[in-house]
């Protein structure tokens, strides 16, 4: 390439892959310290300072938790670190620990660090959100495809495959029982990926479909129970203009006796 995108380290690293895993896992980890650690705190710090400066004797107002932007931020580093592992596979045992660690840090951070938000959850919101998450899915699945069916030039010490040859095909090598059928259908799904699209394709209509018909169900059950709440509303209320008027009655009655008893 005439502008690479970084500088070849031969003296520090021997793989150009070992080079590459490491620069991929510092910027997930100054994303993981700077976009999500320290967000939060940095937030508080300059609401408190904010607040000392123009505000001091009011309450101090912790800034409100911005949903978009964290769901947004979480989506990303998850990919991230998704697209991290494909050339450092030994992130795969840490991932879920990074991960819980993250969702503990940010439960504390809504708890204690910012202020709940006043937008109630809506639907269009987590619809919205889930297409982001299977979009990150989406380009995860397909970097992984392209990354096992292209062969990439490398030395031959520097991985499990031979240089100039597909990755995937070093497992059709190891000669494991039944890797026979399984490289027929690799080779198919290398083939013709038009025909796993469509596969795929079809179920994902079919999947919308399904839950089409669930919200569906769904909303015709609130459907009845809104229109129960509303004739219970309906005979609480003529209950309670019952009552009212018999205390209107009653009320009468008790005037009658001490206008009755203070003659006497």
């Amino acid at each position: 390439q005439e502008y690479p995108l970084a500088e070849r380290d031969s003296v520090t690293y021997a793989c150009v892959e070992d080079q590459a895993a490491a620069e991929l896992i510092g910027l997930v980890a100054t994303e993981f310290l700077l976009g999500l650690a320290l967000r939060p705190l940095t937030g508080l710090a300059s609401a408190s300072i904010l607040h000392r400066i123009f505000s001091p004797k009011a309450p101090l107002q912790k800034p409100e938790f911005e949903i978009p932007d964290s769901a947004v931020d979480l989506i990303y580093f998850q990919c991230l670190l998704w697209t991290t592992t494909l050339l450092a596979p030994p992130l795969v045992l840490v991932a879920p620990i990074v991960l819980v660690f993250q969702f503990k840090w940010l439960k504390f951070a809504l708890q204690r660090l910012t202020s709940r938000p006043f937008v109630a959850e809506t639907s269009a919101l987590g619809v919205t959100f889930l297409q982001l998450t299977g979009c990150s899915c989406g380009v995860f699945a397909c970097l992984a495809y392209g990354l096992a069916g292209k062969a990439l030039p490398h030395d031959d010490l520097c991985g499990p495959f031979r240089g100039g040859t597909a990755p995937i095909s070093a497992v059709a090598s190891l000669g494991l029982p039944g890797l026979d059928v399984l490289r027929v259908v690799v080779s198919a799904v290398f083939a013709s990926p038009g025909v796993v699209v469509g596969l795929l394709f079809l179920g994902a209509v079919i999947a919308v479909l399904h839950s089409r018909s669930g919200i569906r169900a769904h909303r015709m059950a609130l459907e009845r129970s809104q229109a129960s709440a509303a004739s219970t509303a309906r005979a609480l209320r003529s209950e309670l203009s019952r009552l009212e008027r018999h205390g209107a009655l009653l009320k009468q009655r008790l005037e009658w006796h001490e206008k009755h008893k203070g003659s006497v």
